[in-house]
């Protein structure tokens, strides 16, 4: 289980069914995690913007600051303007983005393609993650939550899990 000692601020722009900020602060609170997820988070430690996000792509009030964002990769280079952050996380199917799907015909398997750094230091390595009752959820959806999960702290090994 993580030990996180703070609450995670995270913001989540999507449409209105909040599918993702569900899921989310539901998988962060069964490891223990603290976290406060909306779609009005001031300074969040992580924004997503998600798949099924509206297309309009202003912040309300400015940049939005925060430790790390996680976009999809087909909507980075606009969607990046919505952020003042030192952390771009990509997802999407892309070879070019950060989290993507691996090739596999058995399973789902998420790839990190590039190495990740949670707030606390903790660096996520390149690697592949088999994912357990994926087929239940849009490839998008689980490339976002895994990306976020795992800038939230929580480990590799968890995430294969979450889905089922």
């Amino acid at each position: 289980m993580s030990h996180i000692s703070y609450m995670k601020k995270i913001r989540i722009m999507e449409d209105e069914r909040l599918l993702l900020s569900r899921f989310v602060k539901s998988s962060l609170s069964l490891r223990g995690i603290t976290s406060l997820v909306g779609m009005n988070i001031d300074s969040p430690d992580i924004f997503l913007l998600s798949p099924d996000a509206p297309t309009i792509m202003t912040a309300p009030a400015g940049r939005i600051r925060c430790g790390a964002a996680v976009l999809p990769g087909s909507r980075a280079a606009r969607a990046s303007q919505l952020v003042s952050t030192d952390l771009i996380v990509t997802y999407g199917m892309s070879g070019r983005d950060t989290v993507t799907l691996s090739s596999s015909q058995e399973e789902v398997v998420v790839a990190v393609q590039r190495e990740l750094v949670d707030d606390a230091g903790v660096c996520v390595l390149p690697q592949e993650i088999p994912v357990k009752g994926a087929d239940r959820y849009a490839p998008e959806f689980i490339l976002a939550s895994s990306a976020l999960l795992m800038l939230s702290g929580l480990p590799p090994s968890e995430i294969g899990d979450i889905f089922s």
